[in-house]
Order: C-alpha cells, then structure tokens, then sequence
C-alpha cells in the first residue's frame, strides 16, 4: 500500500472527493513531501489568491520515506500560500500521521474550497468523507483529540488539528498533533481555520464507521 498511494483531491465547496493515482512523472520529476506538495499547490492555487480564501490550497503529503521500515521519524509536509509572507511555504510535522496516511492508501491529500459548516475530514481504509463537527469548534489542541477519541470510541485515532487561534484566522495560529508535535512556521492554522476545516484524522477501527453520522 506504501507504494500504491493516491492523491486525494478534496472539494470543501462541494463535499466531494476525487482520488486518482500518482502519475510515473510526477514520482520522477517531485521527490518527497515538499516536492510533490510545492507542485500540487502551484498548479492548483487560483491565480493571484489571498492565502485565507479558497482558492489556497492546502497539501498534507508525507516524506520520501514515511511508511516504510528505513525511517524511524515520519515527516507530514504541509504547502500552503503563507498568510504571514504571502509566499508559498511548507512546514513539517514529526509524529505518525504521515505514515498512517500512507498505510490507508494517500499521500498527498489536495484540500481546496471553504466547507459551509465547521468539519472535519475522516480517512479510514481507503476512503475520505467530510463530517460536521460543529462540537469542535472552539476546543484546544489537546482536547480535540481526547474529543474525536471518545466520538469514534477508538484510542488509536490520529489527528491534525487547530485551535481557537485557526479558527479565528490569526496570522500566526498553530497546528499539532495528537502526540502534541507543533509546526508553527507559516501560519498554517489560519489557513484550515479559513477552509472551516477543525481537524483531519485518521482511525483504524471499523467499528468507528457506526458512530459517524454527516
């Protein structure tokens, strides 16, 4: 599965998600996370975009090695258009989303549009689907992923998520994981909490799939 990933491009405006397989070329020519991910969000973005609207945007892709046995710390690359520099920029967030992301089949995750509720957006064995969760909205770090944990009734959840200061857009607003890893470069939290995006996450228990409901 670590060798036959997918991209996933992820409509918020239209709830739809469309996944295709990584074209030979593009695995020869963008090696790694930031490569692929600098590629997809050039050829992607709306011209001239301000990097909280939602043309921006925002790819999660994970290192050249996440998944397989040679790398004891998975990098997860995210690339966005910064709202502090107006660059586009990529941040890095150590932990195990990124091989988990890759072990259920994805990597990179294209998200472009601004969802119309607070959501969150579940990958589970091969599939992508976008939930409401206007419970989140509001909760810290932390408490996020005790929250999603107990929703899912699964210990093994693993999530990115963002804080008040994403959801309100603030230029510098972080976002961690459910091991507590930071990435505070670019202001990335403020690009998700723009998307009305709280969280992305991944569970392995199937059993989880009874108690989603949209």
């Amino acid at each position: 599965m670590v060798a036959n990933r997918k991209i996933a491009f992820i409509n918020l405006d239209t709830r739809q998600v469309e996944i295709t397989p990584i074209p030979d070329e593009w695995r020869r020519k963008y090696i790694g996370g930031r490569g692929l991910g600098t590629y997809l969000a050039c050829r992607d973005a709306a011209s001239e975009c301000d990097p909280l609207a939602p043309g921006n945007p925002v790819v999660i892709s994970a290192g050249l090695l996440a998944g397989t046995l040679s790398s004891p710390c998975a990098l997860t690359t995210l690339t966005t258009q910064s709202p502090l520099t107006g660059f586009l920029e990529s941040a890095h967030l150590p932990g195990r989303f990124a091989a988990e992301m890759r072990w259920a089949g994805f990597d990179p995750l294209v998200i472009t549009g601004r969802a119309r509720r607070w959501a969150s957006i579940y990958i589970h064995d091969g599939a992508i689907r976008i939930y409401n969760t206007p419970h989140l909205k509001g909760a810290g770090l932390t408490r996020v992923s005790d929250q999603l944990r107990r929703d899912l009734r699964d210990d093994d959840v693993k999530t990115i998520a963002i804080g008040p200061a994403g959801e309100n857009r603030g230029r510098f607003a972080t976002l961690a994981d459910d091991l507590g890893h930071v990435t505070g470069r670019t202001g990335l939290g403020a690009v998700l909490g723009a998307k009305r995006i709280k969280a992305c996450l991944l569970y392995t228990s199937d059993a989880a799939d009874d108690y989603l409901t949209v």
